[in-house]
């Protein structure tokens, strides 16, 4: 009897084993596909948040960095545009001394041309007046 007994206990306390082992593998193989599930789900959703936070801080990023370049090259065109105009009015005065030097030259040679051409034309005209009044008096002696 005790062996009867033994065997009973054994066969009993076997099958409790198989049953919970059969009931914790379904349940628990249930309950880990949701766990695993809504694990995944808000890792998802972690991920996404974290993904589109930094999405969000690159885009501000991008935007002040393309403003800051924008102001920069703004400031640099303002700068070159001035120093631009400043050297080409310095260009322009120095051009306009220049040529108002050119001018002072032209006109002093063209002076110095023009009573040079004044003392030979007068030369020229007396000596022709002088010619024409000798033969004038040439002729008018003549006769």
């Amino acid at each position: 009897m005790r062996v009867k007994k033994v065997t009973t206990i054994t066969i009993i306390i076997c099958l409790m084993i198989g049953l919970t082992g059969v009931f914790v593998q379904a349940f628990s193989s249930e309950s880990l596909g949701k766990w695993s599930n809504e694990l995944f789900e808000i890792s998802e959703e972690q991920t996404n948040n974290e993904l589109a936070t930094a999405y969000e801080s690159w885009s501000e990023q991008m935007k002040q960095q393309k403003l800051d370049a924008q102001l920069t090259y703004e400031k640099a065109m303002e700068k070159n545009v001035v120093v631009s105009s400043e050297e080409a009015k310095k260009e322009i005065n120095q051009y306009l001394t220049l040529y108002k030097v050119d001018i002072q030259n032209i006109k002093k040679e063209l002076s110095h041309s023009f009573h040079t051409y004044e003392g030979e034309k007068k030369e020229e005209l007396k000596s022709e007046m002088d010619q024409e009044i000798r033969l004038f008096l040439e002729e008018t002696l003549e006769k």
